[in-house]
Formats: C-alpha cells, sequence, structure tokens
C-alpha cells in the first residue's frame, strides 16, 4: 500500500470542506460526524462592531503529519499506535485501552475517538 499525504494550500482555502469531505470518503468516516482527520480552522474577524477588519476572516486547514518521531506513538502504553509498513501512524483497535494519552500528545490535535470502533483514531 503506497502513503499518501494530501497537499493542501490554505491560501486558496475558502472552507467549503470539500477536503473534508474527501477525506472521510476515502477513510470510511461517516459524512456529517464530528470526526475527521482534516479540518479547517478559522481566524476570526478582528475589531469591534461596526468597525470590523471581513479581510481578516482566513481558514487555516489542518491535519496529521505522520510524524517521523509521533509524540502520540511514544506515550502509547500498549503501543496500539504503530507505524504501518509504509510510515503512516495507525491505531491497532485490539489493543487500544482509550487512555487519551496519545489525544493529549498530538501537537496537530488529530486524534479523536471513534465511536464505531470505541478507540482512538
Amino acid at each position: 500500500m503506497a502513503r499518501y499525504a494530501m497537499a493542501l494550500d490554505y491560501k486558496n482555502c475558502i472552507n467549503c470542506k470539500a477536503c473534508e469531505s474527501a477525506c472521510k470518503e476515502e477513510n470510511g468516516i461517516l459524512l456529517g460526524a464530528n470526526e475527521h482527520r482534516i479540518w479547517v480552522a478559522t481566524e476570526e474577524i478582528r475589531g469591534t462592531f461596526p468597525n470590523l477588519d471581513i479581510g481578516s476572516n482566513t481558514f487555516y486547514p489542518g491535519q496529521c503529519q505522520h510524524c517521523e518521531n509521533a509524540p502520540c506513538q511514544s506515550v502509547c502504553p500498549t503501543n496500539a499506535t504503530f507505524y504501518d509498513a509504509n510510515g503512516v501512524v495507525r491505531v491497532d483497535p485490539d489493543r487500544c485501552i482509550l487512555c487519551s494519552y496519545c489525544m493529549n500528545a498530538c501537537p496537530y490535535d488529530a486524534r479523536y475517538i471513534d465511536d464505531r470502533t470505541n478507540t482512538i483514531d
């Protein structure tokens, strides 16, 4: 299996959520679910009404970066978080105990609880 990454140019992001939808489809996550591997953060509009800086409303797409030395992997007490043969960070659902250490350690806030498997993803 090849390792794929999605390249995102945040300067062109208009918050259409197409990247979220495509990622959910590719990874078998239900559309409409709050859980996802790609998300779009928004920088809020600055100023005080009625003097708002509308031009400052900026969108920042984010995703798991599959770190070479992933903090989420190093804190996992059961080694449920691991690297597959392609260097992608994965979770073994049979070993995950929902301790949430990996969620707290992830610098990208990319971990969430998958309600279908009752494990961290």
